[in-house]
C-alpha cells in the first residue's frame, strides 16, 4: 500500500476517531495484547507518565474501544465483542505500521485544521 493508497475505511477511523498519536498507539497496544491493562503497565509502554496513561484509558473508553474491567481499581482491557471493529483495528494497525508517516500526518494535520479554525474566531 502506498502513502497514498491508504484504505478509506481506515482514513474514517483515523479522521473520526483518533485524536492524537499516543490515544492511537494505546488503542494498538491493547488491541495487540489482550490483557489487562491499567495506567501505571501503559504509561510504561507508551513512556508516559500515568496521568497521560489514564487519560487515555478514559478517552478509549468513552470512544467504546475498550471496556473498564474493574472500576475500583482502574483496569481496563480491549473488549473484542464485534467482528467489524476487530477487522477495522487490524487493518488500522496494519495501515499504521506501513504509512506511519501518511497516518501520523492525517493526525496532526487534522489537529492543525482544529486549531486554524478556533483561531478564527478569536477576537
Amino acid at each position: 500500500m502506498s502513502p497514498t493508497e491508504t484504505d478509506n475505511e481506515v482514513r474514517r477511523f483515523i479522521i473520526n476517531a483518533v485524536d492524537s498519536i499516543p490515544f492511537l498507539e494505546a488503542l494498538l497496544l491493547l488491541f495487540r495484547e489482550q490483557k489487562e491493562w491499567n495506567a501505571d503497565n501503559l504509561g510504561k509502554r507508551l513512556y508516559v507518565n500515568k496521568t497521560k496513561a489514564q487519560n487515555l484509558l478514559t478517552q478509549l473508553e468513552s470512544a467504546n474501544l475498550i471496556a473498564l474491567k474493574d472500576g475500583e481499581n482502574l483496569i481496563y482491557q480491549y473488549q473484542q465483542d464485534h467482528d467489524a471493529k476487530d477487522r477495522l483495528i487490524a487493518k488500522v494497525e496494519s495501515a499504521y505500521a506501513k504509512n506511519l508517516i501518511e497516518i501520523t500526518k492525517m493526525i496532526h494535520d487534522k489537529k492543525d485544521a482544529v486549531k486554524q479554525f478556533s483561531e478564527a474566531f478569536k477576537l
